[in-house]
């Protein structure tokens, strides 16, 4: 027979999980993707006679993280004649690690990664590897401790602009 619980402590009880013994040497649990606990598993043998081992020793077991993170949010973006400042709402996943930031001068190919990694406590990223007049998009992606990446932020599109410069008069007749 199976068990499980999430306590390693012998003393505490858990829970069967085969109502009839087990015939062979493996047991498969499946459970929900998203438990995130740690589990331990024990078994008790049952011999012909009906009589009953002692509880083996407990094993822990971890699920997989297969969660992603959720997709950043760009709330804003500040457009100068030399750089681009991306701002965005902070990571509420408690397994976040970075972010990362892509840009394209084409919306719908020819992505590049110029930030690899962003902290998980990031908000911004200025960009200065730019060209005035230039048009740029770019998009966001969080990636959590597992190494599970979100889905992309929206696209947001710049584009740096020129600063006119006008000479100074030295007299007005």
């Amino acid at each position: 027979r199976v068990f499980r619980t999430i306590a390693s402590n012998p003393d505490l009880p858990g829970v069967q999980l085969t109502p009839n013994e087990v015939k062979g040497t493996s047991f498969t649990d499946d459970l929900n993707k998203r438990y995130k606990n740690e589990f331990f598993y024990s078994v008790v043998a049952l011999d012909t006679s009906l009589n009953i081992s002692e509880e083996s020793i407990r094993v822990g077991a971890t699920m997989p993280d297969v969660t992603p993170p959720l997709a950043p949010f760009i709330k804003d973006i500040k457009i100068s004649a030399t750089s681009v400042k991306l701002e965005w709402l902070p990571g509420t996943d408690e397994d976040l690690q970075s972010f990362q930031l892509y840009r394209s001068e084409n919306k719908e190919s020819g992505w590049q990664m110029i930030a690899a990694d962003l902290g998980a406590t990031s908000t911004s990223h200025l960009d200065e590897n730019i060209e005035t007049g230039k048009k740029y998009y770019y998009r966001l992606q969080s990636t959590d401790d597992a190494g599970n990446a979100s889905e992309f932020s929206e696209i947001f599109a710049a584009k740096p602009w020129k600063v006119a410069t006008a000479e100074t008069p030295e007299s007005f007749d």
